[in-house]
């Protein structure tokens, strides 16, 4: 139920920005290793997909719009949010949820990798029956920024009720 509130948050945003340009769909994900997870003992994430869509100007742009999807090291289950992700003058983006939900920074580290950097933000899951929605920080713990490292896959690799 979370992805599909999130999908329709990603939709109505990408409906209000779209203009006469070609909209932009790109997935970016990173699965961390145990060995990954071993060295970096902090790490609260064990994997991380943001789908960017939205109007993009140029084939180096995100889309104005994010959809994030993270696993956490000790819960199987899928944490998730949508973002607003304005682009700034070198391609990347600031992207943020509202009522200071938090915010991530994204810059190109080349073509195919960009990186995530956050001081936390949140992603929620709805649990079945009676409870109310949770939500996690993403964040290392005890870490003033966290930064994530993540590549270009295919669309293939987001939620598939994320894309269009």
């Amino acid at each position: 139920m979370m992805r599909l509130a999130i999908k329709a948050a990603l939709s109505v945003v990408f409906l209000c920005l779209a203009n006469a340009t070609i909209a932009q769909q790109s997935c970016w994900a990173r699965d961390y290793s145990d060995a990954h997870l071993a060295k970096h003992p902090d790490q609260v994430v064990r994997q991380m997909v943001v789908l960017f869509e939205g109007q993009a100007d140029g084939p180096g742009e995100l889309g104005q719009t994010a959809g994030v999807e993270v696993f956490f090291r000790d819960d199987p289950r899928p944490w998730s949010n949508g973002f607003y992700c304005p682009p700034d003058a070198e391609g990347g983006a600031l992207c943020a949820i509202d009522c200071d939900g938090g915010a991530f920074v994204v810059s190109w580290r080349d073509v195919d990798t960009i990186l995530l950097k956050t001081n936390g933000f949140v992603v929620g899951v709805h649990c079945d029956g009676e409870e109310e929605p949770k939500t996690r920080n993403v964040s290392d713990t005890g870490a003033a920024e966290t930064v994530f490292l993540l590549r270009r896959t295919g669309i293939d690799a987001c939620p598939a009720d994320w894309v269009q």
